[in-house]
C-alpha cells in the first residue's frame, strides 16, 4: 500500500459540536500549546526510539513484501471478502518497494537483505464519525446509487484512484530508515560468500556507519576485505552483487540519503533530532473507505467496488511463487550453481530406427555426444535394432578437453577397471574409475599399472625397471605406427568393425542434437 496524499477527513476544521477545541502542551518543543483538528482524539506524545537495527533476509519478492506490511498494525482487509486472495503480498503490491523488488528479481535470483531502525513520537487516532472534507463530499455526491451503466461504475474508480481503498484510522508519528539491499545469490556463492555471511557483514557495517554499539565486535576478516571491496568500488564488483534502495520516512528535508553521507553517525543524529518537528507516518491502522459513507446504498456499492478493485489488482500483479531447488552435485537450494563452468546435461527421447548393422545379431547401439570440449558416451544398449532410451544425463560434463580417441586401447585391464588409451600426440590417458570421465596418466600412474600387470616389476633392480620402461615406451611407439598403418589401409573401406567404444567423433555435435552410431560385438 502507498498514501495518495489527499484527505477525506477535514483535517482543518478545529471546532467540535460544542464550538470548542483541544489544545494539547507538547513536551518535544519546549511545552508549546499546539491547537488539534476536531477529529483527532488521544493524541499523545510517546518516546520509542531503542536505536535497535533490526534486519530481515528474504528469498523471495512474497516473503520481502510481507515484512514491509509490518506497518500496517490492524487486518485491512476485514469485511471486504477477500479470503481466496493473498493480502499479505497484495498489501505492498503497488508500493515503491514493490517495484524495486520486482525489477531486481526479473534480472536473476536475488536475496533481499533489509536494516531498518523507527523511532515513534507521537500517536493519535480519529473520531468514529470524523468531519469529511469538502472535496470528498463533492466526490460523495456525484455517484449513482446504482451501478448499471459503466460511468456508474467509472466514477466510483475515480473515487479510489483519488482516496485509496482505505483509510487511516489510528496512527503513530515519526521516522523511519529502511534500507533493502538486492543481493545477487548465485554471483555472491560463486565469488565464496554465502547470504548470512553477507547479512552479519552488512549488519555490522550499518551499525558503525550510525554510531551504534557493539559492531566492531561482529566484524570478521572476511568481512573487512568484503567490505573493502565494496567501498573501493572495483570494476563490476558493486554492480555485479548488489543493488541498494533505501526510504527514509520524516524528518528534515535535507537528511533525504543518511546512510550515504561522508560523515554519516552525524548526519543521523541531526536526522534523529529533526523528527519531533517533522514527524511522518511510521504505524498505522487502517479501515475501508465505505466506512465513512452515511448513505447505505452508496456504501455498499463502494464496497463492493474496493473488493473489486483489489481483486483486479490482485491478478494483474500475481506472478507463482519461487520454486525451490533440490541441490545436486552442480546446484544448491537456491537453484545457484556451485561452481564455475559446470552444468547439468540432459537430453531427452533418443530413439533409433531400422540400424541393422550387426551381420550376425541385433544392433548393440550407444550414443555419442561432443559439446564444444565436453565428451560423453552412453552406456550401451545390448541387441536392439530399434533402441529406445528416455533420458540421457551422461553424468558430469566437465570442464576439460578431452580429444577425440583414434586409436585402440593400449591398456584394459578389467579387474582394476584400468582403462588406459592413447591420443594424438602420444598422450596417455586414463578412465577415472568407471566413468567415462578422462585424465592425462602421469608417470607414476603409469608406473602403478606396469606394477598391476607384472607384480614382479617391484621386485626388480633399478636397471631392469628402466628396462621395462623403456620397453613399455617401445609398445607405445608400435602401437601408434601400427594404428597409423591400420587407418590408412581402412581407408575408403566400411566401418564394419573398429576397437570398441572410442572412434573419432566427426562434425559439431549441440546440445539438442546428437550423433547415434553402433557398436559391434567383439569377435
Amino acid at each position: 500500500m502507498k498514501q495518495t496524499g489527499t484527505y477525506a477527513i477535514n483535517v482543518r476544521a478545529y471546532l467540535d459540536d460544542n464550538h470548542t477545541c483541544t489544545l494539547c502542551p507538547n513536551r518535544f518543543q519546549n511545552g508549546q500549546i499546539q491547537k488539534l483538528p476536531a477529529a483527532v482524539l488521544d493524541w499523545r506524545p510517546l518516546s520509542r526510539c531503542s536505536k535497535q537495527l533490526s534486519s530481515g533476509l528474504h528469498h523471495s519478492v512474497e516473503s520481502l513484501l510481507r515484512s514491509s506490511n509490518s506497518l500496517v498494525s490492524n487486518n485491512w482487509n476485514v469485511n471486504l471478502g477477500l479470503d481466496n486472495v493473498v493480502t499479505a503480498e497484495l498489501g505492498g503490491s503497488e508500493s515503491e518497494l514493490a517495484k524495486f523488488a520486482n525489477k531486481q528479481h526479473s534480472e536473476g535470483k536475488t536475496t533481499f537483505v533489509t536494516h531498518e531502525l523507527s523511532c515513534t513520537f507521537y500517536s493519535y487516532r480519529l473520531a468514529d464519525h470524523p468531519q469529511l472534507s469538502t472535496d470528498f463530499k463533492k466526490h460523495l455526491n456525484r455517484l449513482s446509487p446504482s451501478l448499471n451503466t459503466s460511468q456508474d461504475i467509472v466514477n466510483y474508480m475515480r473515487l479510489i484512484d483519488t482516496y485509496g481503498t482505505h483509510y487511516i484510522q489510528q496512527v503513530q508519528l515519526g521516522g523511519k530508515v529502511k534500507r533493502i539491499t538486492a543481493l545477487r545469490t548465485c554471483v555472491a556463492i560463486l565469488n565464496g560468500y554465502s547470504e548470512y555471511e553477507i547479512n552479519n557483514c552488512l549488519n555490522s557495517e550499518v551499525q558503525m556507519s550510525l554510531g551504534l554499539p557493539s559492531a566492531k565486535a561482529s566484524f570478521s576478516y572476511k568481512c573487512e576485505n568484503f567490505l573493502k571491496g565494496r567501498m573501493s568500488r572495483s570494476i563490476g564488483f558493486y554492480q555485479a552483487f548488489m543493488t541498494r534502495e533505501t526510504e527514509v520516512i520524516g524528518g528534515g528535508k535535507f537528511i533525504s540519503n543518511i546512510l550515504y553521507q561522508q560523515d554519516q553517525s552525524e548526519a543521523f543524529r541531526s536526522w534523529m533530532n529533526s523528527l519531533h518537528d517533522h514527524p511522518d507516518v511510521v504505524s498505522y491502522a487502517i479501515l475501508p473507505l465505505h466506512g465513512l459513507v452515511e448513505d447505505p446504498q452508496i456504501s455498499a456499492n463502494l464496497k463492493s467496488i474496493v473488493t473489486l478493485y483489489i481483486t483486479w489488482h490482485y491478478m494483474m500483479d500475481w506472478h507463482p511463487p519461487s520454486k525451490s531447488c533440490s541441490p545436486t552435485h552442480n546446484l544448491d537450494r537456491h537453484c545457484c550453481p556451485l561452481r564455475v563452468g559446470r552444468g547439468t546435461f540432459k537430453l531427452w527421447n533418443l530413439r533409433a530406427d531400422g540400424l541393422n548393422s550387426d551381420p550376425f545379431s541385433r544392433t548393440d547401439a550407444y550414443v555419442k555426444i561432443r559439446y564444444h570440449d565436453h565428451y560423453q558416451k552412453a552406456d550401451t544398449i545390448d541387441n536392439k535394432n530399434y533402441p529406445r532410451s528416455g533420458l540421457f544425463t551422461g553424468g558430469q560434463l566437465l570442464p576439460i578437453h578431452l580429444p577425440p580417441f583414434t586409436k585402440p586401447l593400449l591398456v584394459n585391464v578389467q579387474a582394476t577397471n584400468t582403462v588406459m588409451v592413447m591420443s594424438d600426440g602420444d598422450k596417455s590417458w586414463l578412465r577415472v574409475r568407471q566413468t567415462k570421465i578422462w585424465k592425462l596418466a602421469k608417470p607414476e600412474e603409469i608406473k602403478g599399472i606396469v606394477h598391476q600387470m607384472d607384480p614382479e616389476f617391484s621386485q626388480m633392480s633399478g636397471g631392469e625397471k628402466a628396462g621395462i620402461a623403456f620397453g613399455v615406451m617401445g609398445l607405445m611407439v608400435l602401437v601408434v605406427i601400427g594404428a597409423v598403418l591400420v587407418k590408412r589401409k581402412r581407408r575408403g573401406l566400411p566401418r564394419l568393425g573398429m576397437a570398441k567404444g572410442y572412434e573419432e567423433i566427426r562434425g559439431e555435435v549441440g546440445c539438442d542434437e546428437a550423433e547415434r552410431e553402433t557398436q559391434q560385438e567383439d569377435a
